[in-house]
């Protein structure tokens, strides 16, 4: 009976692959036969009211069957809030659907790809971005002008894979005049689904300015987020940056970390960090830690303990806001060499450049230059606005070797201020406070007590002017807006250097 009911088997499979060729083939003829451009005004119009902004479709759109079925369209933009301006861009962009899904009336993303993708965020004097309406829109409130979305939508979004192909990502922020740039950028990433282990990688070119900066970055992470909540777990986290930064120095960056985080109930938790990093061939530095960052209040904080060139190193870090960034932070080190550490940075590996520069590299390229021609180093500090303490054990500087150090340092508005340095020093007593200050007037006051006085001016000014020992008080004044001017010969120009020390009032350098 069996064998009997086989060939019927058969028989009515046949039957439902011809229906489901049949289907297929009539699927194909309608979509060959749409015309698809008809329905710009309608997907126009679609996103102006669930968004209050403007999308101006140049390219054609197409709609395709096979490998998969999907939307194909050309070059688009979208405008920022209201209309106004623009927000971003594309070349091309192609979405594919799951086809058996279509066929129980249910739509799954299968592919979502993007190429030459252009995304302008900008940061306004009054702290708001050009995307609040869109985040609003994201946690289910209204934007103005736009059509309210519930959270359910966002929960139920599915996308199995997502691809952006030489994209450009710029961030400018109008209060602080600080911009970055992720140019070149390869990303894939999925699934992306609320609550659904996923996976990303990226990369891309990091190009910065206050600090100037030139960084290749590789990126991996695995990530689970709930779109209702914004609760984000990023596990295996792996970011590795090589290039320049800072001024032109050369790095080369590995950071592994954990991060979670639940917008609603408090900050991103940063755990099992460990970061590594190379500055020349000689400088290396390994160090573990863990820290925190709350985007909504704007702070963050890292702990950091490890070795930097051979001696023990313990950091914290912190902001008190983010823009304009200001930084407070705490060091403490056995040793450190910072005639060996600067030359290290100086000493940049041709190969520290990032490959495939166009014109823009070079422009950028020229603009560390001139960073370096026309600024006081270091440029970079003196634009952040820091402020912390310093405790060395052992501290090498410009050949000087001093002891028991401890400094008190200020930044911001391009000038540097060492509010206090104490230490010990050419056999006696340091106490100093010097000023750096991007326009050009520079000074430094400073007191020692039982030191050999002749050692103190020959490694301070290069100039064999005293014998013995004793007091010795320096009151000094230069100008000059480039590291080249602060040479030892502009310090020790005639009537700009008094000292005065315990046994006489007054004494002016010799010429």
């Amino acid at each position: 009976m069996r064998v009997r009911r086989l060939p019927i088997a058969i028989a009515a499979v046949a039957g439902l692959l011809a229906a489901a060729a049949a289907a297929v083939v009539f699927a194909f003829v309608f979509v060959a036969s749409v015309d698809v451009n008809r329905y710009k005004p309608e997907l126009v119009e679609a996103v102006r009211e669930r968004t209050g902004r403007v999308l101006s479709i140049d390219g054609e759109l197409s709609l395709s069957l096979l490998p998969r079925p999907g939307l194909a369209i050309g070059s688009a933009h979208l405008s920022g809030p209201g209309g106004h301006g623009e927000f971003a861009q594309f070349d091309a962009a192609q979405v594919g659907v799951a086809l058996w899904p279509l066929l129980s009336r249910r739509l799954v993303i299968e592919r979502v790809a993007l190429d030459g993708l252009k995304l302008e965020a900008v940061r306004r004097r009054d702290g708001s971005t050009n995307f609040d309406d869109l985040l609003l829109r994201a946690r289910g409130a209204r934007a103005p002008g736009a059509h309210p979305a519930p959270a359910a939508a966002a929960a139920a979004l599915s996308i199995a894979s997502l691809q952006l192909r030489q994209a450009t990502l710029g961030w400018r922020d109008e209060a602080s005049g600080g911009e970055w740039r992720l140019q070149q950028a390869d990303l894939e990433a999925g699934p992306i689904a609320s609550g659904t282990p996923g996976s990303l990688r990226l990369s891309g070119r990091l190009i910065g300015k206050r600090p100037l900066t030139d960084l290749a970055i590789e990126l991996s992470s695995g990530y689970t987020v709930d779109f209702a909540t914004l609760a984000t777990r990023l596990a295996g986290f792996d970011l590795k940056a090589r290039g320049k930064a800072a001024g032109a120095f050369a790095v080369d960056a590995r950071l592994r970390g954990e991060f979670v985080g639940d917008p609603p109930r408090g900050p991103f938790e940063i755990s099992d960090l460990n970061l590594a990093l190379r500055a020349g061939h000689d400088i290396a530095g390994i160090f573990a830690g863990h820290g925190s960052i709350d985007p909504e209040r704007e702070t963050a904080a890292l702990s950091l303990t490890g070795t930097l060139d051979g001696s023990m190193l313990h950091a914290k870090i912190a902001t008190s806001r983010f823009s304009p960034m200001a930084i407070r932070y705490e060091l403490q080190a056995d040793r450190l060499d910072l005639d060996r550490l600067r030359a290290a940075l100086d000493r940049a590996p041709a190969d520290a450049a990032v490959d495939g520069a166009g014109s823009e590299a070079g422009v950028h390229s020229d603009e560390h230059a001139r960073a370096g021609d026309a600024a006081v180093f270091p440029a970079a500090l003196a634009g952040l606005e820091a402020s912390g303490s310093a405790r060395i054990g052992a501290l090498t500087l410009r050949s000087i070797h001093a002891t028991q150090v401890t400094a008190e340092i200020r930044s911001g508005a391009n000038r540097i201020e060492l509010t206090r340095l104490g230490a010990a020093v050419f056999g006696g007593a340091l106490d100093a406070r010097a000023t750096l200050a991007g326009s050009g007037r520079h000074a430094l006051q400073m007191r020692l007590a039982g030191v050999d006085a002749g050692m103190a001016v020959r490694a301070l000014f290069g100039r064999d002017a005293l014998d013995g020992h004793g007091d010795l008080r320096i009151d000094v004044t230069a100008g000059g807006g480039t590291p080249a001017a602060l040479s030892s010969d502009r310090w020790t120009a005639p009537r700009r250097c008094r000292f005065a020390t315990a046994r006489s009032s007054a004494w002016t350098w010799p010429t």
